[in-house]
């Protein structure tokens, strides 16, 4: 019963950070369940509960038509490429980039957009530019001046600023992604369905307390009474 509710202590602290972040651009929510783990085989095999770790939603979150230029947006699958300050590569879906004073791509940290030839940069005569829902980058005569690198990862580790570090990365797949060019993709967090578990994990909280409670005074009660009748 302790680990129960230990275990749904730790769920709420998930669910409440969801909560938190769902007008955040480009967060994924992170969701948990409970499991029956068995520490021993057998009809009276001891078991605890615990949480299982902690996956990324792959729901896409709303998307937020603005029509800045540099702001981008994913459907389906991937995530935008970055270069940290520290030089690794690192994942975000959130895409509300800008130009730096170089002509380079950058997240509001600063750190480059990754491109199939590096650090994606325009020359003042290229400001004007177009992307395809594929991840081209076109000039405004047509011509390719690069595409976005649209990354799927395993083993993904959540960053400060909606980013992630993964164990692997792979080009995702021709078509099972799509960039919208002037919108931004906003939290995938669901507001009804993430309010409504709070408050289910918190009246198992509860009850498991309230169990707990009864259980010591129970135990309390059995004590005395041996004692009286010794």
């Amino acid at each position: 019963t302790m680990t129960a509710a230990t275990a749904a202590m730790e769920k709420m602290n998930y669910i409440s950070n969801n909560l938190a972040n769902m007008n955040t651009v480009g967060f994924r929510a992170r969701e948990v369940t409970f499991e029956n783990v068995l520490t021993q085989s057998g009809l009276l095999g001891d078991s605890y509960v615990d949480l299982s770790d902690p996956e990324l939603s792959k729901r896409d979150g709303g998307i937020v038509n603005d029509n800045v230029s540099t702001h981008l947006a994913l459907r389906g699958d991937g995530f935008f490429a970055i270069e940290s300050a520290e030089g690794e590569m690192v994942l975000t879906r959130s895409g509300n980039f800008q130009l730096n004073e170089n002509g380079e791509l950058v997240t509001p940290a600063g750190e480059t957009v990754l491109g199939l030839n590096g650090p994606i940069v325009f020359l003042p005569e290229q400001r004007e530019f177009t992307v395809t829902a594929d991840g081209r980058i076109m000039d405004f005569l047509g011509s390719e001046m690069d595409q976005l690198m649209i990354m799927n990862g395993d083993g993904l580790t959540p960053l400060e600023g909606q980013r992630y570090r993964a164990e692997e990365m792979a080009d995702a797949p021709e078509g099972s992604f799509e960039v919208i060019q002037g919108a931004i993709e906003n939290s995938n967090v669901d507001a009804f369905q993430t309010m409504l578990a709070l408050i289910q994990t918190s009246r198992a909280f509860e009850g498991l307390q309230k169990f707990m409670t009864n259980s010591k005074e129970l135990d309390s009660s059995m004590i005395n009474s041996v004692k009286r009748s010794g």
